[in-house]
């Protein structure tokens, strides 16, 4: 009798669960949008950092330095990036990320200088900090425990044909030199991807946040950011000056830092 009795309650316990949410897989998208827009950034550079110096100037120094003043700024604020989304609300850090990361590559586009491209890839990083961490909260808002597989799977396919697209885009954008614009359409391609993830982001992302109490910690975000720079700043410069011994002694501590164990909230946002 008892068994019947708990079959027959089965359906009203299911039917308490809250609904999936109705936009998921547009939401997805939209993340999905903002992780290639990360990575064609990430790579673009490399490809067409020759043609770049040859219009703008600069040493080799300069155009490692295009690539990796993105790098260092998005390896340095990337954790501050996902707390700030915990305490404010992941969509609207998405928001302002995609904007400001919009905004940057058109500076990028714009640079006049070596030196102002290398400033304007910092800002970028910067803002790509603050975007890319809140794609995966979002998402596990969204999506039901029994679809969060089929979501993440997506990643992986996508994510693959960016980072190959990516070198491959910036050959052809060069080469093809669309309305005159040579390099600089490598980074003015964001715009359209930009627009169209932030209209999304408006229109079908929900807001979320952290369902625990948490606040920025102001000790906490200059001791991790600077052990971050301490560890990716050497590793960024170290081969261009020969390994001299000050890059081991900025990243001894640096990596000691990071191997400590972190209170479990940083734990969530850096795996996040």
């Amino acid at each position: 009798m008892s068994a019947v009795a708990a079959t027959a309650q089965a359906p009203a316990v299911a039917s308490d669960a809250p609904p999936a949410y109705r936009w998921r897989w547009i939401v997805l998208a939209i993340v999905l949008v903002a992780e290639i827009m990360d990575l064609l950034d990430s790579t673009v550079i490399t490809i067409a950092a020759p043609t770049v110096r040859a219009e703008l100037g600069g040493g080799t120094s300069t155009m490692q330095w295009w690539a990796a003043g993105y790098t260092l700024a998005f390896g340095v604020f990337m954790i501050v990036g996902g707390r700030l989304g915990d305490i404010y609300g992941r969509r609207k850090v998405f928001i302002v990320g995609i904007v400001g990361f919009t905004l940057a590559s058109t500076a990028c586009a714009l640079a006049p200088s070596p030196d102002a491209l290398i400033a304007f890839r910092v800002l970028q990083g910067g803002f790509g900090a603050l975007l890319i961490p809140q794609g995966l909260g979002v998402i596990k808002t969204v999506f039901p425990p029994k679809e969060m597989g089929g979501a993440f799977a997506a990643f992986g396919p996508v994510m693959g044909l960016a980072a190959i697209a990516g070198p491959i885009l910036a050959g052809w954008l060069v080469t093809a030199d669309l309305l005159g614009t040579g390099w600089r359409m490598i980074f003015l391609v964001n715009v359209p991807l930009g627009v169209v993830g932030l209209l999304g982001a408006l229109r079908f992302m929900p807001e979320s946040r952290s369902g625990n109490r948490t606040r920025l910690d102001p000790v906490g975000v200059v001791l991790i950011s600077t052990a971050a720079l301490c560890l990716i700043y050497p590793l960024v410069q170290g081969r261009e000056l020969g390994w001299p011994l000050w890059t081991f002694g900025l990243m001894a501590p640096a990596s000691r830092s990071s191997a400590s164990s972190p209170s479990p909230s940083a734990a969530r946002t850096a795996r996040r």
